[in-house]
């Protein structure tokens, strides 16, 4: 029985003792670390193709005259159509990505003229 509790207690010893020998002090040292972020050029707009006046309000009453006059620009009677329903959607999506890209816009330059700012500040420390 006692040799079983020593074997228990020997490995257990050395493993809880091995902890505390030779332990040094940890010495920690926080400094400030200036980063430089490069200001990206900016790309070209995006041209966009130009859309002749091209869109039509058909009904009923003008469907014969729309399909002639389509017949003659074109040759052949081809058109896409889309419900009025539908359009509103698309012009809210397309003014909603308008928003978007004009708030992307007003952050990237916040963040430009805060680096410009930066940079200015660092110039006259130096």
């Amino acid at each position: 029985m006692k040799l079983k509790h020593l074997a228990i207690l020997l490995p257990l010893t050395l493993l809880l003792s091995s902890c505390g020998w030779n332990v040094k002090e940890l010495f920690i040292r926080t400094a400030p670390v200036e980063k430089q972020v490069l200001i990206q050029v900016r790309p070209k707009p995006v041209s966009l193709n130009k859309l002749e006046d091209s869109w039509y309000v058909v009904t009923p009453e003008t469907l014969d005259a729309f399909l002639a006059e389509v017949k003659e620009r074109q040759g052949v009677i081809v058109f896409y159509a889309i419900v009025v329903d539908d359009y509103k959607a698309l012009g809210f999506n397309v003014e909603e990505m308008r928003r978007y890209i004009r708030q992307q816009n007003s952050v990237i330059v916040y963040y430009e003229e805060a680096l410009r700012q930066q940079e200015k500040k660092t110039v006259k420390k130096d």
